[in-house]
């Protein structure tokens, strides 16, 4: 049974000791802390102390629960702490993330009132200094409960939609199956997406996360997330067959924005 109205927070949290203490932190200074039943935290095969002091904050918070997995990945990981969450409302947020205190409270009152939304979501600050004097604002594409082409549109335009400012209908999981384990990168979009096919989208505006940009290998970037971003449009197609016709478009603005990343560097 779940607990109407109540948030689960999950994490995942892979040797991330210098940042975890501050994402909890964001949970826990949540404006709306009182809606959350608990904080569920897979420990995912963390080498450094992120263990020691993810149990030093559970010690101290009777809500935060630490499970444990051995490097299994993002996506098992985060199926782990679903399979064990009992809020009416699943909260993603990332180990080396901070949630902005109003972030839970603006974004609830959306997904309770309207029962065809399945997933809320907004905008975000990154940064990659540790005293945020980079911080910029990243503003996403706004999809609302309203759109008829919302699975067209968001599979040829993407968001995107970053799972750290996420909150998702539990019951979503009843008919969409969870992180696909098999995927190591866009796994989140790919879920995203299969959400879209059965659920409505709510773009949420106000300030809701920081989000931690580390250095990128841009090679990498186009020798496995572009091959990632064909298999996933060839396995959309193969269940949407009206999604053929776009899927051309998809793959010309993921290449092009890649060309575009590496010539901005």
């Amino acid at each position: 049974m779940k607990s109407s109205g109540m948030i689960s927070v999950i994490m995942t949290c892979h040797n991330e000791e210098a940042y975890i203490a501050q994402a909890v932190g964001s949970v826990l200074d949540q404006a709306a802390f009182d809606r959350v039943c608990e904080i569920l935290i897979v420990n995912d095969g963390s080498t450094d102390r992120s263990g020691a002091i993810l149990e030093k904050l559970a010690g101290e918070n009777s809500k935060l629960k630490v499970l444990s997995a051995a490097g299994v990945g993002p996506s098992a990981a985060r199926n782990l702490a679903l399979a064990e969450a009992k809020g009416e409302y699943i909260a993603i947020l990332d180990g080396d993330d901070i949630w902005a205190p109003g972030k839970l409270e603006l974004q609830l009152p959306v997904i309770e009132r309207d029962p065809r939304i399945g997933l809320v979501y907004g905008d975000f600050y990154d940064f990659s200094k540790d005293d945020m004097s980079d911080c910029r604002l990243m503003r996403v594409r706004q999809f609302d409960a309203g759109m008829e082409n919302l699975l067209e549109t968001y599979f040829v335009e993407g968001g995107p939609i970053i799972p750290s400012t996420t909150i998702i209908r539990a019951k979503v999981f009843e008919t969409v199956e969870p992180f696909n384990v098999s995927l190591r990168l866009n796994e989140d979009a790919e879920l995203f997406l299969r959400i879209a096919e059965q659920w409505s989208f709510q773009y949420v505006p106000g300030k809701l996360l920081f989000k931690r940009v580390h250095a990128r290998n841009l090679t990498a970037r186009i020798d496995t997330q572009l091959p990632a971003a064909e298999a996933i449009t060839a396995q959309l197609v193969n269940r949407n067959p009206r999604l053929k016709n776009y899927a051309s478009r998809r793959m010309a603005r993921r290449y092009g924005r890649a060309g575009s990343d590496c010539l901005s560097k």
